[in-house]
């Protein structure tokens, strides 16, 4: 069904009256705006004491998905493909009746954010004036997606770019991120709201890790290592090929990922809304400079998926989602986000340098159709081996270009060597836990015992928990056990020689060898999966 601009008069008319808020034009009797605005002002001024919690909350345990295939109704779940399908095709058909209270939900789950799209509007102001806007939301969120349209106004974003890492004059080092409007963000929750089948139905390919609920860095880092040590217990040859994308979100092309939504079942009136949300779209930059904003002139949108909020990974998960279909018959791919990584095993040199070959030929081809680019300055290969093993002096090109070989390579956050030895990161993990107790013995002159665990989870916890179900059984670990009782005694307080076994459980804080262990359990405790049992009694 083809809407025109005049189809969302209304809808565009109530982010007028949402942004009179901003601009004073609007006075409606409830809420009041002066109320309003102190309630913000408190807000700003308890947000410190306030962030931990939402620390707090953003760190509780996740959920892994049931096994079974089903769908839940209103008469009770659903196993069947026929009744599966029949009931969710009346659920996306009346949709739009359970918008109401789903609209108000949405937006009282914003996180307080200050940040602003071009009307101005933040999540604050908004989320205090959700029962005053409920009925224009509510209206506008039926249409869109009862009709499968996306309003003209929602499509201009605002971009901010943030530095990630390299020379900060180089352009490709940083990620662009969208601002979006208040009814954009509600209409994206909606609609990945809605979508969450890709994911239990098991459509998204297991090969990938990035952005779905229950998963984490560990499930990918975990399936790397397996089939690595797996192979060497085998006495395989294997070899890893981990890929680098060049702007990889922004690359994706609009109308191939179109194709992707109607293949994996996004038809009708969900296809025609996804159509147009990526039609004429557009963005401009905004750069701050000694607190001065500069900004470009709005411009089309011809490719790529916003980095904002939820629905720009799941385009991108869509978009790549056949890659490991097309490999995975000889090798082996582990897929987090846009990072790409290729395992091939084999009995013998020819047999690697074949299949090792095949799938970087298979690799590059799909990402060439698919017009995404590999950065070949940081695609690397490596030849995985024991200490005892022999070493492999063949090399890996693809069309004459021979694709760099490395001894190591950061994989999530974790520096994995040739012979699967965790030296490398703990060398690397250790001059920052050194900072973390150099930053404890500033503050504990000055600070209390409370504010220095503060500091000490983000500081020193983190570095420490991060990936330790797989290097702490290490030799290396000792070093990192030593930093911690150092820093252990900077927050008590306590000289050198002072036996750090009563401090631990005065502080709550776990040593680093029983993290190693509830971090085990609690990995095999949401993996059970992934592992096979001698008795099932």
């Amino acid at each position: 069904m083809h809407c025109s601009k005049n189809d969302f008069a209304f809808g565009q008319a109530s982010m007028e009256f949402i942004a009179g808020f901003v601009d004073g034009s609007s006075s409606p009797s409830t809420p009041d705006f002066n109320a309003i605005k102190l309630l913000t002002i408190q807000h700003h001024i308890l947000q410190q004491m306030q962030s931990w919690e939402i620390i707090k909350d953003c760190a509780g345990s996740s959920h892994s998905y049931d096994s079974i295939v089903k769908i839940n109704t209103e008469t009770g779940p659903i196993t069947t493909a026929e009744e599966t399908a029949k009931a969710t095709n009346n659920f996306f058909n009346n949709a739009a009746k359970n918008v109401k209270t789903e609209g108000i939900n949405t937006i009282a789950s914003f996180k307080t954010k200050k940040s602003l799209g071009y009307e101005g509007i933040s999540n604050i102001i908004l989320k205090h004036c959700v029962k005053a806007t409920n009925k224009p939301f509510t209206y506008t969120c039926n249409f869109s997606l009862s009709y499968g349209t996306f309003p003209d106004r929602c499509k201009y974003a605002l971009v901010i770019p943030v530095y990630k890492r390299g020379d900060i004059a180089n352009r490709p080092n940083y990620r662009p991120i969208s601002l979006l409007l208040s009814l954009s963000k509600v209409l994206e929750i909606m609609m990945f709201n809605r979508s969450n089948h890709l994911h239990s139905n098991r459509i998204i390919a297991s090969e990938q890790f990035g952005f779905r609920n229950g998963i984490t860095t560990e499930n990918a880092i975990f399936s790397l290592i397996n089939t690595m040590l797996t192979s060497l217990n085998n006495k395989q040859l294997i070899a890893g090929l981990f890929c680098d994308l060049s702007k990889a979100f922004d690359s994706v092309s609009h109308s191939i990922l179109l194709q992707q939504f109607a293949y994996y079942g996004a038809r009708g009136t969900c296809h025609n809304w996804f159509k147009y949300y990526l039609t004429n779209r557009q963005q401009k930059e905004i750069i701050s400079n000694s607190g001065e904003n500069s900004s470009s002139n709005w411009e089309i949108v011809t490719n790529g998926v916003p980095q904002g909020l939820v629905l720009g990974p799941l385009q991108f998960l869509i978009s790549i989602n056949d890659l490991p279909h097309k490999i995975n018959y000889i090798a082996k791919p582990v897929i987090y986000a846009d990072g790409t990584s290729i395992l091939v095993n084999a009995t013998d040199i020819t047999e690697l340098q074949t299949k090792i070959n095949d799938s970087i030929h298979h690799t590059y081809e799909w990402f060439s159709v698919n017009r995404l680019t590999v950065n070949f300055d940081k695609t690397n290969t490596i030849k995985f081996r024991s200490k005892k093993g022999k070493e492999i002096h063949n090399c890996f090109s693809y069309h004459n270009s021979i694709i760099k070989e490395s001894n190591n390579i950061k994989f999530l956050g974790l520096e994995l060597d040739k012979f699967l030895n965790w030296k490398k990161h703990i060398d690397r993990l250790l001059p920052k836990l050194s900072t973390a107790c150099f930053v404890i013995r500033t503050m504990s002159s000055y600070s209390n015992i409370p504010t220095l665990k503060m500091i000490y989870v983000p500081h020193f916890h983190s570095l420490l928990e991060y990936g330790i179900v797989f290097w702490d059984n290490s030799t290396g670990s000792v070093k990192v056990f030593k930093l911690q009782k150092r820093i252990i005694r900077l927050m008590t307080g306590s000289n050198a020689r002072t036996s750090c076994r009563p401090l631990f459980p005065k502080l709550g804080i776990m040593t680093s060898s029983s993290q190693y262990i509830f971090s085990l359990m609690r990995f095999l405790s949401h993996n059970v999966e992934l592992y096979t049992f001698n008795s099932t009694t």
